[in-house]
């Protein structure tokens, strides 16, 4: 029968084991759902993600922790054992380095820097003490503390590596070189030099991401006018592709001389590990910490082999093989630059199903068991929790069709030539299609987005050949409000109050 001795004793012996390889489940699930991140927009991915991302730090912090207090203990199974939990210690390290595939979860994690390059002082202390304790009990064979040390290295360098991108990312410089649009106003979007123009124009375009104006953008609005929409929306794809990676990736980190170097370090450091421990520890421990021990090393392994290939693979190498290696510009292809860099997806969201509580439309097909579980679970469940989960379970998607781009860049460039209050330099105006409507931007999103819902349910007297514009603005309107009430894009200007303040009127009106 178990006890409460006897449970304490359980979870004593196997504290430190399981908090080890949750932090490594954790940075894989970070490395691969990171990078799938970009590409698919699953509610329950981006859930998931999230919370391994915020778990992830504090677990191997705890680690780290555990293995300091347990080190010298002499009730533990043996020294052996401590020297071996030591060289668990610089693993938490590179798991505190996070992976290639996200630094952060918002753009605000990259302001934490100062607090990480702080962690990364503290939990090198940590992990140092822990490697001299071993040593002290470890005198005549010392082997495996051996071995700690380019461990100890590596993960210093990955946790360092993670600090200067987040800094990277924080930086709110603007960018001084711009390259005229007039160099790729004709291009067919298909060659390197183009791509080469993206690169270095980014930094101009920075600010908008970072809550910032743009300077110097009317004379190269000129020549953008002359595009075809889908050249428009490529451009933007692009740039929006070289944002995530900017803001959200160690990408950045890629085109530098040094961080090639130090990555030859971990990586050369971790394959010598492996091959050392597996020729000379191998019948020197229990088998369970063994087994444990090789999982650490193979997951480390694998992270860094991936970590190689997709530095290789990336658009920063081979911009930096064609630039500097002339011999290759015949053999590489410029396709990888130009693929698609998103899901084609835009958020939908309605306020009126989200005020009648209504389900949406039930796939075809689905169980009708299924079915009725699914309205139950949104009349029932849903209201009990807080409204922003709740909002997240009534967002949809839907594809963006080339006749709403289309409609998009036509708005705009009418808008242009117009020089009315819808191109205004004024950003908090920008919605305000008339000076009659003085109001905020998150009200007009609101109002507009239900003035959209009422005439396109009740204005039944619509050409045919107009029938799909109206489709494609309700798509725009649920996008606005799935911004503004989902993801929260408008959050620094943007206060909750006037949505909390109409959800009222939307149950009314539903």
């Amino acid at each position: 029968m178990l006890t409460t001795e006897s449970l304490q004793k359980l979870w004593n012996n196997w504290e430190i084991r399981v908090l080890v390889l949750i932090s490594l489940t954790l940075q894989l699930s970070l490395f691969h759902f990171g990078r799938q991140r970009r590409y698919n927009v699953k509610t329950w991915i981006h859930i998931f993600l999230w919370l391994c991302y915020l778990v992830a730090d504090s677990v191997a912090t705890v680690a780290l922790g555990v293995i300091s207090s347990k080190q010298g203990n002499s009730g533990n199974d043996s020294k052996v054992h401590n020297e071996l939990m030591a060289f668990w210690a610089p693993f938490m390290l590179l798991h505190l380095g996070g992976q290639d595939t996200i630094t952060a979860y918002a753009i605000q994690d990259n302001e934490l820097w100062l607090r990480h390059l702080f962690g990364l002082i503290v939990q090198s202390s940590v992990a140092f003490y822990i490697f001299i304790t071993s040593l002290k009990v470890s005198l005549k064979d010392h082997w495996l503390s051996l071995l700690t040390i380019p461990m100890l290295v590596a993960g210093f360098i990955k946790y360092a590596e993670r600090i200067f991108a987040m800094r990277l990312a924080n930086d709110t410089t603007e960018g001084t070189t711009f390259i005229s649009t007039k160099k790729y106003a004709n291009a067919t979007f298909d060659g390197f030099d183009v791509y080469d123009n993206f690169v270095i124009n980014f930094p101009k375009f920075r600010p908008l991401f970072q809550n910032q104006k743009m300077t110097h953008y009317t004379s190269e609005f000129k020549t953008i006018k002359t595009l075809d929409f889908r050249k428009v929306f490529k451009m933007i794809e692009i740039y929006l592709g070289l944002a995530y990676d900017d803001f959200y990736t160690k990408a950045p980190l890629f085109s530098k001389a040094w961080v090639c170097i130090f990555r030859g370090i971990t990586f050369s450091s971790t394959v010598l590990v492996c091959v050392f421990f597996v020729i000379n520890e191998r019948h020197k421990h229990l088998q369970t910490d063994l087994i444990i021990t090789y999982i650490l090393l193979g997951g480390a392994l694998v992270i860094e082999i991936y970590a190689v290939i997709l530095l290789i693979a990336s658009d920063m190498a081979h911009r930096w093989l064609y630039r500097n290696v002339k011999f290759l510009r015949s053999k590489m292809s410029s396709d990888q630059f130009f693929a698609q860099k998103w899901s084609n997806t835009m958020g939908q969201f309605n306020t009126l199903s989200f005020g009648s509580k209504n389900p949406g439309i039930v796939l075809q097909g689905t169980p009708k068991i299924f079915a009725d579980l699914r309205v139950w679970f949104f009349i029932h469940i849903l209201p009990k929790l807080k409204t922003e989960l709740e909002m997240l379970f009534y967002k949809t998607n839907k594809q963006v069709s080339d006749e709403l781009k289309r409609l998009v860049w036509d708005t705009i460039l009418e808008k242009a030539d117009l020089h009315g209050p819808g191109f205004s330099e004024d950003y908090n105006r920008y919605l305000t299609l008339d000076k009659s409507v003085n109001v905020d931007i998150d009200e007009s999103i609101i109002i507009w987005h239900l003035a959209t819902e009422i005439c396109f349910y009740t204005d039944n007297d619509i050409n045919v050949g107009l029938d799909h514009k109206r489709h494609v603005i309700k798509e725009i309107s649920h996008y606005m409000m799935y911004l503004l009430c989902v993801l929260s894009c408008f959050q620094w200007e943007v206060q909750r109050s006037p949505f909390r303040n109409h959800v009222a009127t939307f149950k009314l009106i539903s």
